[in-house]
């Protein structure tokens, strides 16, 4: 790609930016496509190709997207499921903890969840299981 520098004179300047901006667009991203299309214009089949080239393009960002939704979504559901367990594995690591203690087997070091009690068990519910945002 190539990099252009252009002069126009300031009011064609701001009724671009406007119409770009009424239709959603920014200046940097717009202004490649504008002059992309308007050099395609000339050519009707050239024109044809680049709308077949953005279609495809937009259905290929549309696949991306859902994807990386699909995704996010198993995160989710990962989380989710850890933290409805998280009660039962802070006990159990506690309990262990104890039992190396009694026996003799080392210290342990001390863990951030250690100390971890109901407040932070229900921010993680909150935030997983129950879906609410803070």
């Amino acid at each position: 790609m190539a990099k252009v520098m252009l002069k126009i004179p300031e009011e064609h300047a701001e009724r671009i930016e406007k119409f770009l901006s009424e239709k959603g667009y920014k200046a940097e991203e717009a202004l490649p496509l504008l002059v992309e299309y308007g050099l395609g214009c000339l050519d009707p089949l050239e024109m044809k190709r680049l709308n077949d080239e953005k279609e495809l393009e937009h259905i290929k960002i549309g696949t991306d997207y859902s994807i990386l939704r699909f995704e996010a979504y198993q995160y989710f559901m990962d989380n989710k499921a850890m933290t409805m367990q998280l009660r039962l594995m802070l006990a159990d690591n506690r309990r262990l903890k104890e039992k190396l203690r009694e026996e003799g087997l080392g210290q342990m070091p001390e863990c951030e969840w250690d100390e971890w009690g109901e407040d932070e068990i229900k921010a993680f519910y909150d935030r997983y299981v129950f879906a609410r945002r803070e």
